[in-house]
């Protein structure tokens, strides 16, 4: 497994994807294949995380495609992209 960067797409000047695309869901542990961002906040507040996402087809047959998302030592919150009413709130489309 490994990451590539795709550059020109995305609403940044690069994107991120996973190779092989058809990667098998993956154990969440420590050593799980993730991404990490470093950022700081001055301020003890509340947040809004966004991820921008590529439009895809379902093709995990009804599973949808899912990421983790986690700050700091929180346990990760598994979020699918087909599910838009259960990202935190979300409103369905």
């Amino acid at each position: 497994m490994s990451w590539i960067t795709i550059p020109n797409y995305g609403r940044a000047r690069s994107a991120v994807t996973v190779s092989p695309g058809n990667l098998a869901a993956q154990p969440l542990t420590q050593n799980s294949p993730h991404l990490s961002y470093t950022f700081t906040l001055f301020d003890d507040t509340d947040i809004t995380l966004e991820s921008y996402l590529a439009p895809t087809y379902n093709f995990k047959r009804g599973e949808g495609l899912k990421f983790a998302v986690a700050i700091d030592d929180e346990p990760p919150q598994t979020l699918n992209l087909h599910d838009v009413t259960g990202i935190w709130g979300g409103a369905s489309e």
